[in-house]
């Protein structure tokens, strides 16, 4: 029997977590969506103090938050990856990283925290990530109907056919 020799920058995925909610208006708040799928991704490694570990926190930016979203406004997070190490009670000064939008970036964000463990510039990351698209939708139509205009009820609708979702239909 042969025995396998693994370096200690090797990147090894440990636990992982994944969340549907279909709650619309009902739903999470981003934050507490990504805070609810961390925690559980940091129960299943089965390491009770996973998280004075983690030296690197990535998040992958919801389409709500991009440079030429129109809602902007109504994002209420300037340091995604801060306030979530805040929320998750994460310690120590954490490296920060903040995805571009594409289909690609949760993927992208593992290359990258890879590279870094194995160039021994990260011990522990997370990386996070999920939508809150049909939330972020009904709330703004309720909150302010004259907001929800008639090209962003067809930008929510896109985007709930793009994500496999059914459209609102009205």
């Amino acid at each position: 029997m042969s025995s396998l020799k693994v370096s200690d920058n090797t990147p090894v995925i440990v636990g992982v977590a994944d969340i549907v909610d279909r709650n619309k208006e009902d739903g999470p708040d981003p934050l507490s969506f990504l805070t609810l799928a961390s925690e559980l991704a940091l129960n299943d490694t089965g390491i009770k103090n996973i998280k004075d570990y983690i030296d690197s926190i990535a998040v992958v930016r919801f389409s709500v938050d991009f440079s030429t979203a129109t809602n902007q406004s109504s994002f209420e997070y300037n340091n995604f990856p801060r306030s979530l190490a805040k929320k998750l009670g994460v310690k120590k000064d954490i490296d920060e990283l903040y995805s571009g939008m594409g289909g690609n970036a949760p993927q992208v964000l593992i290359q990258e925290i890879s590279k870094k463990i194995y160039e021994n510039q990260c011990n522990c990351a997370l990386i996070s990530g999920g939508e809150v698209l049909d939330t972020f939708c009904a709330t703004t139509a309720r909150l302010s109907p004259a907001r929800a205009t008639t090209a962003e009820h067809s930008r929510c609708s896109m985007a709930h056919t793009v994500h496999g979702e059914p459209t609102r239909g009205d």
